[in-house]
């Protein structure tokens, strides 16, 4: 059996009250600051799952868009940022997988999980590295 999960999120944070105008920003800079620090503009979610008897793999897949306007004192203080976010301008994508057994009269549920599989480095938010790929084994018990 094949099931699938589709999500998509558009937002357009856009600044209902943007500071006012000022000629040292240049006009890419004014223009970012229409937007709410810190946003995504683009988020989708998908997961596929496979079912074969007790067996179910499943991958996820995660994408977001890169925040377009941030705090400019970040730049100064974080090292790397700014080739963190020229190498990510397009957004980034993150995939987990999933392989888990379940028992016979489904009391018992065991998972072994890759948690961002193609060990790709992202930050939420400037400054905050996201977690590297790492391996999980969960066991679950249902009531």
């Amino acid at each position: 059996m094949l099931q699938y999960r589709l999500g998509y999120t558009f937002s357009n944070p856009l600044n209902l009250r943007p500071p006012a105008f000022d000629s040292t920003y240049n006009s890419t800079l004014t223009d970012l600051m229409r937007f709410l620090k810190y946003r995504y503009r683009h988020l989708l979610r998908a997961e596929v799952s496979i079912h074969r008897g007790s067996w179910t793999l499943t991958s996820q897949v995660r994408y977001n868009s890169i925040p377009l306007n941030i705090d400019k004192d970040y730049y100064r203080f974080i090292p790397g940022l700014l080739n963190h976010r020229i190498r990510t301008r397009y957004g980034d994508w993150m995939v987990d997988l999933r392989l888990g057994w379940t028992s016979n009269r489904g009391r018992y549920r065991f998972n072994f999980i890759v948690r961002n599989a193609l060990n790709r480095s992202w930050m939420p938010v400037p400054g905050n590295i996201g977690e590297q790929r790492n391996f999980q084994l969960q066991w679950s018990v249902l009531l």
